[in-house]
């Protein structure tokens, strides 16, 4: 995390700005679910994964929750992921919703729409 000081700050109370990179996972607790709806992001619930019962890998377990993303859902931005000449990528974890509206979000990389997020160990009653 970098942090920086802005010249307009008064001495009693610093202004800082920067960039944080927060790392979560599908067990993510409360704290960092606020912090990243406090930024434009929102996680899913606790045990909850992305599930896709049309673009798994063939070493899944049978939850369908290893994803294969195609670099086509890839952000656009040769800067931050490189070039889009790549094989699929592999994806395992928690669904985020960003905030489209939000022009500091980037989303990095996108499912399928055929793609949902659920706990996978719990029957679906709806």
């Amino acid at each position: 995390m970098i942090w920086e000081c802005c010249s307009e700050c008064p001495q009693d109370r610093h202004l800082l700005r920067g960039n944080v990179l927060v790392a979560g996972s599908s067990n993510s607790g409360d704290i960092l679910r606020e912090l990243a709806s406090e930024v434009g992001f929102e996680v899913d619930e606790e045990g909850a994964s992305v599930i896709d019962h049309l673009n798994y890998d063939v070493n899944d377990l049978g939850k369908h929750t290893l994803i294969v993303a195609d670099s086509a859902n890839l952000i656009d931005s040769p800067v931050i992921t490189g070039p889009r000449n790549v094989p699929p990528l592999l994806y395992q974890g928690t669904g985020i919703v960003a905030d489209k509206e939000n022009p500091l979000v980037l989303q990095i990389l996108t499912a399928e729409s055929s793609a949902y997020s659920y706990v996978p160990d719990e029957p679906i009653k709806e």
